[in-house]
């Protein structure tokens, strides 16, 4: 988990097909209400994705806590 921050870029590789990182402003994913962010991708593995935020980013003042599935990494620029 990452504390209050601001969620600015998100990188991440696909270990297979259907890809997907979730972002919560949370400690947990307990509760779907925290979800700010969610990309799906990748039809096999090693596929790449990359998305930039605007300026503002998405704020997280609770944490940041990320859950990943068919992703090999995740990473997360923040402010």
């Amino acid at each position: 988990d990452i504390g209050s921050s601001k969620l600015k870029a998100v990188q991440a590789q696909s270990s297979a097909a259907d890809a997907s990182v979730k972002i919560y402003n949370a400690t947990d994913a307990s509760t779907a209400s925290t979800l700010v962010f969610e990309a799906k991708w990748a039809t096999a593995a090693n596929e790449s994705f990359t998305f930039y935020l605007p300026t503002n980013g998405i704020r997280c003042k609770t944490a940041m806590h990320a859950v990943l599935s068919n992703c090999d990494f995740l990473v997360v620029t923040f402010d």
